[in-house]
C-alpha cells in the first residue's frame, strides 16, 4: 500500500520536491509570493537595490543556494525596519528545500523567537524535525502550530502522520479527517485518511476517500493502486484491476500496482 509522506505548508514540497518559485507584484519592497510557502506572504522586504534585484531574479530562476546567500547578507545589513523573522522563515524554506535540515530548524527557531505568531513557520519547523528524526519535536511544533491556527490542514494532515506510524489508528484518522474539513480539496489527507480506514478494514469510506482524492487529481497513481486493493478486498476483482493498470499508466515503475495486477490477474485474492 502506499504511502505519503511528511507535508509542510509549501505543498508537496517535502513529500515529492515538487516546487517553484514565483515572484509576485513589481519588487520586493511592496511583498512577494512564492511557492515554497503556500498562502504566506513577505509584504516589507525592503532591502537595498542592487541586493532586491539579485534576491528577485534568483528566486525566479529557483536558483536557492544564491538566494540564500543574499538573505543571509541581508540579514547581516543594520535595518532597524527589517523584519528579520520573515528573512529567517524565507531562509528555513529554502535550506529545506537543499536538505540542509540542521541550518533550516536553526532559521526557523530564530524566527519563532522573534515572532512566535508567524504563520506556518512551526509546521515547518516540525517537517525539518522530522527529517532529522525528532519525531517528539516535530509533534510539538506540529500542535504549536494549531495552537495559532487551528484550522492549518497540513500541521492536521503531519500529526495524523505520526499517529499512524506509531500504529495510533484512530487519532490517525481523526487528524487526518480534520485536514479534510478545513480544507476539503487537500488530495493528501484524503488519501491518506483512505489508507487508515483500509488498514481498519472500513473498505466503503477507505474506498469513498480514494475516489475524492482522485476527483481532485485524477493522476494520483498511488491513490488507484490503494483503490483498487479496497476494491479487490470487497471481491470487486475486475474493478481492482482497472485501477492497477491505470496506476501503471500514469507511474509505469510502480512496483506494488504491478504485484497487485499480477495477483488479480492470476485469480489470487488478497487476504
Amino acid at each position: 500500500m502506499q504511502r505519503v509522506r511528511w507535508f509542510s505548508a509549501r505543498g508537496a514540497l517535502v513529500a515529492m520536491f515538487a516546487f517553484g518559485v514565483a515572484v509576485f507584484c513589481a519588487g520586493l519592497a511592496a511583498g512577494f509570493y512564492y511557492s515554497v510557502s503556500t498562502n504566506r506572504s513577505i509584504p516589507t522586504l525592503a532591502p537595498p537595490g542592487d541586493i532586491q534585484e539579485d534576491l528577485r531574479a534568483y528566486l525566479v530562476a529557483g536558483r536557492h543556494e544564491q538566494a540564500i546567500t543574499q538573505l543571509r547578507i541581508l540579514l547581516r545589513l543594520p535595518d532597524q525596519n527589517l523584519e528579520r523573522y520573515k528573512v529567517h522563515a524565507v531562509l528555513g524554506d529554502l535550506l529545506l528545500a537543499e536538505d540542509d535540515f540542521d541550518e533550516a530548524i536553526r532559521h526557523y527557531r530564530r524566527s519563532i523567537e522573534l515572532y512566535p505568531k508567524s504563520p506556518s513557520i512551526h509546521n515547518n519547523l516540525g517537517v525539518a524535525y522530522l527529517q532529522t528524526n525528532q519525531p517528539d519535536k516535530a509533534r510539538e511544533a506540529f500542535e504549536g502550530e494549531l495552537r495559532i491556527n487551528p484550522e492549518h490542514d497540513y500541521a492536521c494532515n503531519n500529526l495524523g502522520l505520526i499517529h499512524e506510524k506509531r500504529g495510533e489508528l484512530a487519532e490517525a484518522a481523526a487528524y487526518f479527517e480534520r485536514a479534510t474539513r478545513n480544507n476539503p480539496q487537500m488530495v493528501e489527507a484524503h488519501f491518506n485518511l483512505g489508507n487508515v480506514l483500509l488498514q481498519q478494514q472500513q473498505l466503503e469510506r477507505a474506498i469513498e476517500h480514494f475516489e475524492h482524492a482522485l476527483r481532485i487529481q485524477s493522476s494520483f497513481a498511488p491513490a488507484h493502486n490503494n483503490l483498487g486493493i479496497a476494491l479487490e478486498r470487497q471481491g470487486r476483482v475486475k474493478d481492482a484491476a482497472s485501477h492497477f493498470r491505470r496506476a501503471l499508466q500514469l507511474q509505469p515503475g510502480l512496483t506494488d500496482a504491478r504485484n497487485n495486477l499480477n495477483r488479480v490477474t492470476q485469480g489470487q485474492r488478497q487476504p
